[in-house]
């Protein structure tokens, strides 16, 4: 008797961010994201703020803080925090106002929340914030 092969899903939820702090709006386009294991998962986020230029992408898991996951401070730049897993991630930049988080060969180990961020300060490598 031949097994049958159940594709396991991988469910995503992302924040759906909406904030008008002093003005900034930063939206998440997706609320919640499901795939099957083994697939990229792209989740979109935009601000309308130029001088808001650095995005950032948090996940939080259920058992666990918030972790910053990645960062741009400007068009086409990108920083992947944890370099020993730096091909997980893929972030776009494709101008100020927009940024995506790609999670490569999903696993149900990255289910969880995912927020994106907007910032007027700059990050540098060592994960400290210098005012701009």
């Amino acid at each position: 008797m031949k097994a049958m092969k159940t594709p396991l899903k991988l469910f995503l939820v992302q924040n759906l961010l909406f904030c008008q702090c002093l003005g900034i709006k930063v939206l998440q386009k997706e609320k919640f994201l499901s795939t099957s294991v083994g697939k990229t998962v792209t989740m979109s986020c935009s601000h309308d703020d130029q001088s808001y230029i650095t995005m950032l992408w948090y996940q939080k898991k259920m058992e666990g803080g918030m972790k910053l996951i990645a960062y741009s401070t400007g068009k086409d730049h990108r920083e992947i925090e944890d370099k020993e897993v730096e091909d997980k991630w893929g972030l776009e930049r494709p101008d100020i106002l927009q940024s995506s988080l790609k999670i490569h060969n999903a696993g149900v180990q990255d289910s969880a929340v995912y927020f994106c961020a907007s910032s007027t300060q700059l990050h540098t490598a060592d994960g400290k914030a210098a005012k701009n």
